[in-house]
C-alpha cells in the first residue's frame, strides 16, 4: 500500500511540521528527516537547486514519517510530472491565481482519466510500496500556492476545484500584492484577517491549510490558529543567522576586551 504520512497525521488531528530546503546539499534534507520534521520541502523556485539535484536531494529524505514535498518553479506540465516520477509526495505550485490555473495545475499531478500526467514513474515506482501506479492520484497531496490579491478573491473556486487539496499561503508575495512591504509573519491587521480567514474557508470546503513562516513561534501560533501544514525551520536562513550571531558575539567579546598595555 503506498501512503503518504503527511494524509496519516492530517487524518488523526494532527499539524505538520515542515523544514523548508533551499541549498542543493543532500545533507541538509538529511538533518531536517533526522531531527522529526514531519515534512521536508524542496525549493525549486527561489532554491538554489535544480531538478537535475532533485534525485539526489529526495534520496535524503527516507526515514519513516517524513514526506517529502517539492515546490516546482512554475505552472508548467513537465516539471511538475518530473518531480512526481522522482519521487516527490507533495507539490507546491506557485502563483495559482484562478481557478483555471488550479485545474490545469491539478491534471499535471493526476494520472487519467481525472488528469493528463504521463506515465513513467521512474523513480517513485522503486521507493513508493506497493501499486503507485493505481494509488498515486489518491497518495499525493497537491499544494496551490495563494499569493497574490486575485488568489486570495478567487480563493473559494480554487480550493473547490478536484484534485487540489490544500493551499500553501506565501505572506510575502502576499504583502507585496496589497501594497506591503514584503516579510513574513504577520501579527495583525489586514493580512493576518486574510490568514485566519483563508485558512476558515479551507477548512469549510474539506480542504488544507498551509503556511510559510519564519520563525518557529510564529510557525506556533499557526498552528495554535488551526493551520494544518507549517514551516518552521528553512536551511539557508538558519545557517545565515547562526553564522550572524556567532560573527556578532565573537566581535562583541573581542571588543570588550581590555587591553593589558
Amino acid at each position: 500500500m503506498v501512503s503518504n504520512s503527511l494524509q496519516s497525521l492530517w487524518q488523526s488531528g494532527q499539524s505538520a511540521l515542515n523544514a523548508w530546503v533551499s541549498l542543493p546539499s543532500a545533507f541538509s534534507a538529511e538533518i531536517a528527516t533526522h531531527t522529526g520534521f514531519d515534512a521536508v520541502t524542496i525549493d525549486l523556485q527561489h532554491g538554489l537547486a535544480d531538478i537535475s539535484q532533485l534525485p539526489t536531494l529526495l534520496a535524503g529524505i527516507k526515514a519513516q514519517g517524513v514526506t517529502p514535498v517539492v515546490r516546482v518553479p512554475w505552472l508548467e506540465a513537465g516539471d511538475i510530472m518530473r518531480c512526481l516520477d522522482i519521487g516527490a509526495l507533495g507539490i507546491i505550485c506557485p502563483m495559482i491565481n484562478t481557478p483555471e490555473q488550479a485545474q490545469e495545475f491539478a491534471s499535471y499531478a493526476l494520472y487519467p482519466p481525472e488528469g493528463v500526467r504521463s506515465n513513467g514513474p521512474i523513480r517513485a515506482s522503486l521507493v513508493c510500496d506497493g501499486d503507485y501506479g493505481n494509488q498515486a492520484n489518491g497518495m499525493i497531496t497537491r499544494f496551490a500556492m495563494l499569493e497574490t490579491r486575485e488568489a486570495i478573491a478567487n480563493a473559494e473556486a480554487i480550493l473547490s476545484t478536484p484534485g487540489i487539496d490544500a493551499y500553501y499561503l506565501g505572506p510575502s508575495d502576499l504583502a507585496r500584492s496589497y501594497g506591503y512591504p514584503a516579510k513574513l509573519d504577520h501579527q495583525d491587521g489586514e493580512l493576518y484577517d486574510i490568514i485566519a480567514s483563508t485558512m476558515e474557508l479551507a477548512h469549510s470546503l474539506g480542504k488544507r491549510a498551509g503556511i510559510h513562516c519564519g520563525t518557529v513561534e510564529y510557525a506556533q501560533k499557526m498552528r495554535d490558529l488551526g493551520y494544518d501544514f507549517v514551516t518552521g525551520w528553512a536551511d539557508g536562513v538558519a545557517l545565515k543567522n547562526t553564522a550572524s550571531q556567532t560573527v556578532a558575539s565573537f566581535r562583541q567579546s573581542q571588543a570588550g576586551e581590555a587591553s593589558a598595555y
